[in-house]
């Protein structure tokens, strides 16, 4: 964010440089309606060539971000990735806390000195990063557990909405940054106006962040309380198909095994997935149950494991056992 300042204050200082060098040596007569036409006109255009700086500056800020590699994710629990991103958009309300709590210090008596708006640019430097990181976390959040934590994904939603909130007060705290520095590059006083302005903006960045902390505790809440009930749900599901003998009894715990290799297969779970595993997994423990024989037995709550774990988000944890179930099953029959 440091250098879109610089630039955008090239550009606007670029753009006086040659509005005062089409002003003529010798002033002739005043024309005094042309004169206030022309200045209307030079101030819209140094106005258009500041906003576009500021739009292109911040342009470039946003496709800098890369799209989060989801594999790099990958040996993240649902649990964990979760509390990866509470505490990220934590990271963000303090980090909006402290450039907020700067303006209002530096606006105190009236104006604002160059090193006051160095510090505050440096932490809408550090504003950006923190919600940068934040929505990096909830975007891999969305593309490994969104289809599978759909109860609560409006929640997390809402969270997201704030900082894409938070991160426009943030953009609008640049521009007045950059009125700022260009007062200041040129020896004048900055407007009183510019500086209530920057107070205002300081003021949403504290509203966002009370309603950041509020909507944080509700998604904690709601996750909990819904890993909770998608293992009981998935758990209670009933046996339509038990084996009849011990060769089918292991087949079922295969087409459970094939079942949850092929639904992780893309490195994420939806509810339908869950839902067809639930329902193989209550087969194959039935079965084991029923004709495995005592060298199975333990193999039936080894899938209720597997299918406990993938109902709570737990995939590493899921995959891993997976591997070591289908060691223990032995050699697969022929059907």
């Amino acid at each position: 964010m440091k250098a879109n300042f610089f630039l955008v204050f090239c550009i606007v200082s670029l753009t006086l440089v040659i509005s005062g060098c089409d002003a003529p040596i010798e002033t002739p007569a005043v024309d005094a309606e042309a004169t206030i036409g022309a200045s209307k006109s030079l101030t819209a255009t140094a106005e258009a060539a500041f906003q576009e700086a500021v739009d292109e500056a911040v342009h470039a800020t946003v496709t800098a971000m890369p799209t989060p590699d989801l594999a790099e994710y990958s040996d993240v629990s649902e649990e964990e990735l979760a509390e990866e991103v509470d505490t990220a958009v934590n990271e963000a309300e303090n980090a909006s806390e402290q450039a907020s709590d700067a303006v209002d210090e530096a606006a105190a008596d009236g104006t604002i000195t160059q090193e006051e708006i160095d510090e505050i640019e440096a932490l809408l430097n550090d504003l950006e990063y923190a919600i940068a990181l934040a929505n990096e976390l909830i975007y891999a959040y969305y593309g490994i557990y969104g289809e599978l934590a759909t109860e609560t994904l409006y929640l997390l939603q809402a969270i997201e909405e704030d900082l894409d909130e938070l991160a426009a007060f943030a953009i609008e705290m640049v521009e007045l940054a950059l009125m700022v520095e260009d007062a200041l590059m040129q020896g004048l006083e900055v407007a009183t106006e510019v500086v209530d302005q920057l107070v205002g903006v300081a003021g949403n960045l504290d509203d966002k962040v009370a309603s950041l902390l509020e909507k944080r505790g509700t998604w904690k809440d709601a996750l909990s309380g819904d890993l909770e009930n998608r293992v009981a749900d998935i758990l209670n599901i009933a046996a339509n198909q038990v084996a009849g003998d011990r060769k089918d009894a292991i087949l079922s715990a295969f087409d459970f095994v094939d079942s949850v290799r092929n639904a992780l297969g893309d490195g994420a779970l939806s509810n339908s997935e869950l839902l067809d595993i639930g329902q193989l997994s209550a087969n194959a423990r039935a079965s084991i149950d029923a004709a495995g024989g005592p060298l199975l037995q333990s193999r039936s709550g080894e899938i209720g494991d597997i299918t406990s774990q993938l109902a709570r988000g737990q995939l590493p944890q899921a995959q891993s056992g997976l591997g070591a179930l289908e060691g223990a099953l032995g050699s697969r029959p022929s059907r």
